[in-house]
């Protein structure tokens, strides 16, 4: 009986990243980014939180990411841990709200290296500023075929293809390909909770709603011998 072969194709991506800190400080006052932490990496939006202390009073904060200013709001908070522990730049009474938090969306911005930079500010000079690399990576995807195994041999004139997908990617598309062409099929998702159980690092359950796939590929065109499916999101 002749037989056909289905050699089954994987791919997974990685990023590499590292960090990079600067501190600019004058006698009087004193940055500090507690957020993001070193060699930290973001897919959409970049959490900043630090403080200032300064005897200067009524000292601003001014937010950039590769030196363009930011539109997000500023929120300033006290901070009693900082009070009592940093001398020599003011007190309570000229930092009544030395903590600072924002979250900063980066969708815009291209996957790699870039700097945030968080300047105190009066009268339109900067007091001190502190500087901080940090990684805009590619949202990590991690894709897997149950069925059919690697060399399996299928002597019906049709295929059940089936697997799951993680991903840090909001509802990714599926598209299967038989040799390098693409099927137009129907790919049926569905739940697969031992797979979430299972997979961390690609995403939360919130994301991958529907992680299983499945379809049926009709293969009678195929000459007999090796041939490849591929799944790619």
């Amino acid at each position: 009986m002749k037989k056909r072969y289905i050699i089954c194709f994987l791919l997974v991506l990685g990023v590499m990243f590292t960090t990079f800190l600067t501190v600019n400080a004058s006698s009087n006052t004193l940055v500090t980014i507690d957020f993001p932490a070193v060699n930290e990496s973001f897919l959409d939006n970049v959490f900043v939180r630090g403080w200032v202390m300064s005897k200067e009073e009524n000292v601003e904060l001014e937010i950039y990411i590769d030196n363009k200013k930011i539109t997000e709001e500023i929120n300033r908070h006290e901070r009693g841990d900082v009070i009592s522990l940093i001398k020599d730049y003011g007190d309570e009474t000229t930092n009544p709200l030395p903590g600072y938090q924002t979250n900063i969306d980066i969708n815009s911005y291209s996957y790699g290296k870039h700097n945030v930079t968080v300047k105190a500010i009066k009268n339109g000079n900067v007091l001190a500023s502190e500087t901080r690399e940090f990684i805009k990576k590619a949202p990590a995807t991690m894709i897997s075929i149950d069925i059919p195994s690697s060399s399996e041999q299928i002597i019906n004139d049709t295929m059940t293809l089936k697997g799951w997908i993680m991903s840090e990617y909001q509802d990714p598309t599926l598209e299967i390909y038989l040799d390098n062409v693409k099927q137009e099929v129907v790919i049926n998702r569905h739940e697969r909770g031992d797979v979430l159980a299972v997979i961390k690092d690609y995403g939360s359950a919130s994301i991958n709603t529907n992680p299983g796939y499945l379809t049926t590929l009709n293969i009678t065109s195929l000459e007999y011998g090796s041939h490849t499916v591929k799944v790619v999101a």
